[in-house]
C-alpha cells in the first residue's frame, strides 16, 4: 500500500528562490521538472514512493545531491499549488503532454512515477492510452 506524504509549506519568498533556482538548470531540466509533478499527482494523491522515484530519477541526471534536493524542492512546491488549484495542475498536465509529443524522451520519467506505488490508477492509464493514441 502506498503511503501518503505530507508537503512543507513555504513562504513567498521562499517559493520565489525554488523557482528562481530551478530555472537556472535551464529548459530540459523544468520540462523534466514538469513531467515529475504532473505524474506524482496524476491520481490527486501524493505518495513518498512516487517522490522517492522522482529523487531516483534525478540521481541519473545530477551527480550533485545539492542540484537533486533543489529540483525536489521545486517538485514539491508545484504539489502543493496543484492541491489548493487544481487548475494549474490541468493546465501543466495540457503542458507536459504537448511536451512528450515534442519530445518522447520526455514520457520516462513519467512512467517511472506512475509504477512506482504499484497501484492501478485509471488516470495514470487513461493518460497513456491517450499518449499512445497521439504518438
Amino acid at each position: 500500500m502506498p503511503t501518503e506524504a505530507t508537503l512543507e509549506n513555504n513562504s513567498f519568498l521562499a517559493k520565489c528562490y525554488i523557482h528562481w533556482k530551478t530555472k537556472n538548470y535551464g529548459k530540459k531540466i523544468e520540462h523534466i521538472s514538469l513531467m515529475l509533478c504532473v505524474a506524482i499527482y496524476m491520481n490527486k494523491k501524493i505518495y513518498e514512493e512516487e517522490l522517492k522515484s522522482a529523487s531516483i530519477y534525478l540521481e541519473s541526471i545530477f551527480e550533485d545531491k545539492n542540484d537533486i534536493e533543489n529540483i525536489m524542492d521545486y517538485v514539491k512546491m508545484k504539489l502543493q499549488d496543484y492541491q489548493k488549484d487544481e487548475q494549474s495542475w490541468i493546465e501543466d498536465k495540457k503542458d507536459a503532454f504537448d511536451l512528450i509529443v515534442k519530445d518522447e524522451e520526455l514520457y520516462s520519467c513519467m512512467s517511472d512515477i506512475f509504477n512506482a506505488d504499484d497501484s492501478f490508477d485509471e488516470n495514470e492509464e487513461l493518460f497513456e492510452k491517450a499518449l499512445k493514441r497521439i504518438l
